[in-house]
């Protein structure tokens, strides 16, 4: 199990990658949507958990980016889950399809989130073109799809794959998991890539 995880978040679980990934996908929602950003995680607690949203019914682990702009005249607000990813996963057993996903406490709590304050976006950057060798033992494509791809949280509600866990060496790790189909292509990788990434401090490229 901990292999098929390491298949899904790659080279780039680290939080110095997340970090960078968080800081391009703001450059281009900053730059190429037009979005005003404040990064929840620039105000961690002390203790050293995430950020969180304090509630009167406990705390939630929040999104990583808080986004607002004008749309007309009305100032909205959105949050915004963005995940680094080194490749898709083929889901060779049932769905014979490319697969993503996040960690399963994470996408409950940003539906409760979601509930109590703004719309949810969630974000994935796959970098590699290249499948895993499992993944082309198993039959997959020669080459796995690449570039920026989300949707609303709303409609990931309704079109998730299926959930599992994995064992990481300590515990096991619920995930949730969507085939690439029930994505949208939000932007190419290069368009991503080619920004600079020093959006918010302690990002370096």
């Amino acid at each position: 199990m901990i292999a098929e995880h390491q298949r899904f978040n790659g080279p780039n679980g680290t939080l110095a990658r997340g970090r960078i990934v968080e800081s391009q996908i703001g450059q281009w929602l900053v730059k190429s949507q037009g979005w005003t950003l404040l990064p929840p995680y620039e105000i961690e607690i002390p203790s050293g958990k995430g950020p969180r949203l304090f509630t009167p019914n406990g705390e939630l682990i929040v999104p990583d980016i808080l986004g607002m702009r004008y749309k007309g005249k009305k100032f909205i607000f959105k949050w915004w889950e963005a995940k680094g990813k080194s490749r898709f996963t083929w889901r060779w057993k049932d769905a014979k399809a490319w697969q993503t996903g996040i960690d399963l406490r994470h996408y409950e709590d940003y539906i409760k989130v979601q509930e109590q304050t703004f719309e949810v976006y969630v974000c994935f950057l796959h970098s590699y073109s290249i499948p895993s060798k499992y993944d082309l033992e198993h039959g997959s494509p020669a080459t796995c799809p690449t570039g920026l791809f989300g949707n609303t949280l709303s409609y990931l509600m309704d079109h998730w794959h299926h959930k599992d866990k994995y064992f990481n060496g300590r515990r096991d790790c619920p995930m949730v998991y969507w085939n690439e189909s029930d994505l949208e292509q939000l932007a190419t990788l290069e368009e991503v890539q080619t920004l600079p990434v020093s959006l918010w401090k302690g990002v370096q490229a």
